[in-house]
């Protein structure tokens, strides 16, 4: 679902658009933005061997995103929640309760100033979460209840035309000398399949770096790490692979 959402954002005009900011103010996040509108001939990559896992990345498991790859250096986290403790923060545990409500892998940098952050879950209830509603959900799940960043810029929209009414976003925000950039969606969660009760379905990939290294981080890390969830050539689905794949 994740691929298939980053080839659906347009950002057409439709009722319930949000618009602040300017993302393309911020190369790293310009770069996040052109792979979630499907530009993707403008990113930095001259050969598809640019943006394939190295030979020296390692291999994650995880029930929802499948099998990827990330840095060899890098130390990924699968984790699950069941609760949410009283600032709204998820109780993340490593030992995958019995009915997980929400799952997550955390990938984090050798020097532990750079993670990505990739988050599955539901909330119950209506009315669904709008786009404000997610990023603010995105935020606390990620910095915390207690940090307080400045929103560079947020773009998000109602999409009626796919994924049977689906919210999609994303935003840029500043936490003292780190830059925070998120790409999520969210659906009425009853659409997910027969066992979810009202609510909403979300999804997001969180990154985080120092501002003044976000550029490479996100050109050498981020986008290729999300680059293996887009959908193979011709359909049906992806499948990382630290080899080039025909078709590119």
């Amino acid at each position: 679902m994740l691929g298939l959402v980053a080839q659906r954002l347009t950002f057409a005009q439709d009722d319930g658009l949000v618009s602040r900011g300017d993302c393309t103010d911020e190369p790293a996040l310009r770069m996040l933005l052109d792979f979630q509108t499907n530009n993707l001939d403008r990113l930095p990559y001259r050969t598809l061997d640019d943006v394939l896992p190295g030979v020296d990345w390692q291999l994650v498991n995880s029930p929802d995103l499948g099998a990827f790859f990330v840095p060899g250096d890098w130390t990924p986290l699968v984790l699950w929640a069941n609760a949410i403790d009283d600032r709204g923060v998820p109780e993340w545990q490593q030992e995958q309760p019995r009915w997980p409500f929400w799952s997550a892998v955390f990938v984090v940098s050798p020097d532990q100033t750079s993670a990505w952050i990739s988050v599955q879950g539901a909330v119950d209830g209506p009315p669904y979460l709008d786009a404000d509603a997610l990023m603010s959900l995105a935020r606390t799940t990620i910095m915390g209840s207690d940090e307080r960043g400045r929103e560079l810029c947020a773009v998000g929209r109602h999409d009626s035309t796919g994924l049977m009414g689906n919210v999609l976003f994303a935003f840029g925000d500043r936490y003292g000398s780190d830059l925070f950039c998120c790409r999520g969606y969210g659906i009425p969660s009853e659409a997910a399949g027969p066992s979810f009760g009202p609510g909403t379905a979300f999804g997001f990939d969180a990154m985080i770096a120092p501002r003044r290294q976000s550029e490479e981080t996100m050109r050498d890390v981020f986008i290729r790490i999300l680059w293996q969830f887009l959908p193979k050539p011709g359909g049906g689905e992806s499948t990382p692979t630290p080899t080039p794949t025909p078709g590119f």
